[in-house]
């Protein structure tokens, strides 16, 4: 999350961190409704695509995690 850049960090924070509806984000931060909508689709999507970069990730059909795997090999025996 760290290093989604500071707009997108602070929708999804505020969304799925603390719960905040996207009509309040978008008061809060000053921006319309579909803005706010659109900035959280945004940083969601792009956490993701950090995600299957760093990991091998296994979803159920109803897009739950179901496995979890580092793509770098640790070196363990």
């Amino acid at each position: 999350l760290a290093t989604l850049p500071v707009k997108y960090r602070e929708a999804l924070e505020l969304s799925e961190v603390q719960g905040i509806s996207q009509l309040d984000i978008a008061r809060r931060l000053k921006i319309s409704y579909s803005g706010a909508k659109s900035r959280v689709q945004r940083a969601r999507q792009m956490l993701k695509e950090m995600m299957e970069k760093e990991y091998h990730i296994k979803l159920d059909h109803y897009g739950n995690v179901m496995r979890c795997e580092n793509r770098l090999p640790c070196g363990c025996q």
